[in-house]
């Protein structure tokens, strides 16, 4: 017998074997409590025995969509995904649809598959029960969001809060800084340090590295002055400028990434708050 077909029997046997000590029913109860534990491995294994001996599909409604959040738990998009297309199109009702929809849309965003996501969100129907609009205005707030569309963003983050109108000033608050945090130009920063080292890296907002770079650029101008003048001027552009030149661009380079870092990670932040607020 082949290798690959005595595995294939060896594996049938295996699958079939609880299927003699449990009815559909018990595997199906099985793989609900495995779920319910935490045990996203051997609550997979028992719905897809479900699926494999369940003939009539009598359960299959159910399973897919089970076996669907048991991958999304473990964080294995492409076969979560899998299972919520499955689901969907065995579900007659269309509010359960509708979240599906949403859920393969945060799936896609937790991916950073934003234009996915859009194309999900877009498939809905414009009228949709006030909880769904509101969960699909905040996915197109974060999409918008992550693609640096920021008006559009905060539009639809307004809409998303629109039945807790207490929480837009806050949100106000958070698109100030965000505009804020959009005006640090990293460019700026490294032009800065190239007409005073250190001031580039005092914009972005790290005075300890604009020290830094003051004190080691005045040094090392400082020791060129004076071995341009106890020496010569050939011995400082040999022995000193080298140096001199390697901190003083480094210093340039050094400011430009510190306010790319500083821009990212601020606006990082204010998504993260702006998150927090719709958990509220």
């Amino acid at each position: 017998m082949p290798l690959k077909t005595f595995i294939f029997v060896i594996n049938a046997l295996l699958l079939m074997a609880p299927a003699h000590s449990q009815t559909l029913e018990e595997t199906f109860d099985l793989a609900q409590r495995k779920k319910d534990a935490g045990n996203m491995e051997e609550a997979i294994s028992a719905y897809r025995r479900v699926l494999f001996f369940d003939s009539t599909e009598q359960y299959y409604q159910e399973t897919v969509f089970h076996l669907a959040q048991c991958y999304e738990k473990k964080k294995d998009i492409k076969k979560a995904h899998h299972y919520y297309d499955l689901s969907y199109n065995a579900l007659p009702d269309d509010s359960l649809r509708t979240h599906i929809v949403l859920k393969k849309a945060f799936l896609f965003i937790l991916k950073g598959q934003t234009r996915l996501a859009y194309m999900e969100l877009s498939s809905l129907p414009r009228a949709l029960p006030l909880h769904f609009c509101l969960q699909r205005s905040f996915y197109l707030g974060v999409i918008h969001y992550q693609e640096e569309d920021y008006d559009p963003a905060f539009h639809h983050f307004e809409q998303s809060l629109r039945s807790r109108p207490l929480l837009l000033d806050s949100l106000s608050h958070y698109y100030l800084a965000l505009q804020k945090a959009d005006r640090l130009n990293p460019s700026l920063a490294g032009y800065l340090s190239l007409a005073i080292p250190g001031l580039g890296q005092l914009y972005a907002g790290y005075p300890g590295e604009a020290l830094n770079s003051f004190v080691l650029n005045a040094a090392f101008l400082g020791v060129y002055i004076y071995t341009m003048q106890t020496y010569a001027i050939l011995d400082a552009i040999l022995s000193v400028y080298p140096w001199f030149h390697r901190y003083y661009m480094g210093g340039f380079f050094r400011a430009e990434q510190l306010a790319r870092e500083k821009k990212e990670q601020r606006k990082e932040e204010i998504l993260f708050h702006i998150l927090e607020l719709h958990r509220t």
